[in-house]
């Protein structure tokens, strides 16, 4: 037990895989639930003219994948 060592953010994203974030979505029933996850990105490609550009996506990932967001002008704040 002595040789534990407090983990640092840094250290602690690197054993998480990313920021910690939560999701708070409503049930038909009115109720609210809260899920932890992580913060996740995806990648969409988007052609404007003749060229095609990647674009990222930030949410936070609860294992339901990709939730739209209803509050905060419809951004993830991943």
């Amino acid at each position: 037990m002595k040789n534990f060592k407090k983990l640092s953010r840094k250290d602690l994203k690197n054993v998480v895989g990313g920021q910690a974030c939560t999701l708070s979505i409503q049930g038909s029933n009115g109720e609210w639930v809260t899920r932890s996850g992580t913060c996740a990105k995806k990648m969409e490609l988007v052609t404007i003219g003749e060229v095609t550009l990647p674009t990222f996506t930030s949410y936070c990932e609860t294992g339901l994948g990709q939730v739209p967001v209803t509050s905060n002008g419809g951004k993830s704040r991943c």
